[in-house]
Formats: C-alpha cells, structure tokens, sequence
C-alpha cells in the first residue's frame, strides 16, 4: 500500500494479480507467521504471537533473521487488520 497508495492495486500485485478479499490477505498473513514461525521451532500460537514485535521475539531467543522476518509479518498483519477496521470500503 505504502508504494502504490491504493490499497487493491497494491494486493493485486502482492498476490500476483488475483483479487484478494480483505480476509484472505489476513488469512495468508497468518498462515506465513505460523510457517516461520516453525522455521525457527517456536513453540507459540499466531495469537500470541501477534501480540509481540522483533525486539520482544529477539528477548525469547528467537534467531535473529527469524525476529525480524516474523516481527515484518506480525507488523503488517497488525496494520492491515487496523486499515480494515478502519475501511468503510471491503475490497
């Protein structure tokens, strides 16, 4: 969204020119965090980890790389599910 400041153009190009509705992107988010989060063999749910950002995954001993992949992840589901909320249009 930040580079296109359209927020359909830019879930088309995100997800390869398919029209995604607002749940699937939030869907495919949490589906991403859970697969790295296996990566890194963190034992956690996506609900909790969604409540913590890179530096708190940093402070349980999650590797590094894992941190900041998951803690870009976490931070755009996070914004994403505002940004609906917020929406008065569904996409």
């Amino acid at each position: 969204v930040d580079a296109t400041g359209n927020r359909s153009l830019a879930m088309k190009i995100a997800f390869d020119g398919q029209a995604v509705s607002f749940e699937s992107e939030l869907e495919w988010l949490k589906h991403r965090i859970q697969e790295e989060a296996k990566k890194a063999n963190i034992n956690m749910s996506v609900a909790d980890l969604l409540g913590l950002g890179e530096k708190q995954l940093l402070n349980k001993g999650v590797e590094e790389k894992f941190a900041k992949s998951l803690g870009h992840l976490i931070d755009t589901y996070n914004k994403s599910r505002l940004l609906g909320q917020n929406s008065k249009f569904s996409t």
